[in-house]
């Protein structure tokens, strides 16, 4: 359904499969794609986030992890939102680790 509201769901989709096969470009193309059409998507920006990370752009990691901050209410709630989405995941607890890092890392005063 080219053109469908949905197809931000589609791109991180695209982009989460990308992610697994260590495709980190195309990765965080498809996590952008989706946030252009969804920009309060905090899925969009978690996954874009892991991107940075993996093509060693952790400023723009930390960026991500800001907006997050801004869109979300606790890192708590991060955390159950994406045990939520990627239940069978083979990399859920190393994203997770890697969000509380992120997040630590943009405490404010951090």
């Amino acid at each position: 359904m080219p053109g469908s509201h949905f197809m931000w769901a589609v791109k991180l989709s695209q982009s989460r499969s990308l992610l697994l096969l260590e495709r980190y470009a195309e990765a965080q193309a498809a996590a952008i794609k989706a946030l252009l059409i969804d920009p309060t998507s905090v899925d969009g920006h978690l996954l874009s986030a892991l991107c940075h990370l993996q093509l060693e752009q952790e400023a723009d990691a930390r960026v991500c992890i800001q907006t997050v901050r801004r869109l979300a209410e606790a890192p708590e709630q991060i955390e159950d939102f994406w045990r939520r989405i990627l239940p069978n995941s083979p990399t859920l607890e190393a994203d997770i680790a890697t969000i509380r890092a992120l997040y630590a890392a943009t405490e404010p005063g951090a």
